[in-house]
C-alpha cells in the first residue's frame, strides 16, 4: 500500500512524464515542418530541444522503478494523461512553432515543480535534484524560445 508521499510522487512522475512526451513531439512536428528563411537555425534549434526532452524521460521513469512503481509505456496514456493542449500547428510558420513550444515547454515547467515538490517530500534527493537541473533546463529553454519569437 503506497503511503500519501508516495501517492503524490508517482501522479507527478506519470503527468509529467505524459507532459515530457507531449513536447518531444511538439518540438519534433516543429523541427520537421518549420519554413522560411530562419529554417536552417530553428530546424537545428528544435532539435537540440527534442533530443534534450527525450533524454530526460528515462531518468523520470527510473525514479519510479527506484520506487517500485512502474511507469506508463503507451501513447494512449500520454494521449489520456497530459495536460498540454493537442495543437497542431498547421504549416511552417515560424512563430506559430515557436510559441506552440514555447506553450508546452510552459506546462512541463509546472509539471516539473509538481515533481520535485513530490520527490523532495519524499525524500528522495537525487531524484529532486534531477528535477531541480531540469527547471533550470526548461527554464533556459524558454528563454531561448522567447528570444527566437523577438527575431522572426
Amino acid at each position: 500500500m503506497a503511503t500519501p508521499q508516495e501517492e503524490a510522487f508517482v501522479t507527478a512522475s506519470r503527468q509529467l512524464m505524459a507532459d515530457l512526451y507531449s513536447l518531444y513531439f511538439r518540438a519534433h512536428g516543429a523541427h520537421w515542418n518549420v519554413e522560411g528563411p530562419f529554417f536552417g537555425p530553428l530546424h537545428d534549434f528544435f532539435a537540440k530541444i527534442y533530443d534534450d526532452v527525450h533524454d530526460s524521460i528515462d531518468p523520470v521513469a527510473e525514479g519510479l522503478r527506484f520506487h517500485k512503481f512502474y511507469a506508463p509505456a503507451t501513447i494512449g496514456f500520454v494521449l489520456s494523461t497530459t495536460n498540454l493542449p493537442d495543437t497542431q500547428v498547421k504549416g511552417g510558420n515560424p512563430t506559430e512553432h515557436l510559441q506552440a513550444v514555447l506553450d508546452a515547454n510552459t506546462g512541463v515547467l509546472t509539471s516539473l515543480h509538481a515533481a520535485f515538490n513530490a520527490t523532495e517530500a519524499l525524500g528522495d534527493v537525487g531524484l529532486a535534484n534531477f528535477f531541480q537541473d531540469r527547471i533550470m533546463q526548461h527554464n533556459k529553454w524558454a528563454w531561448q524560445l522567447r528570444s527566437h519569437l523577438k527575431s522572426v
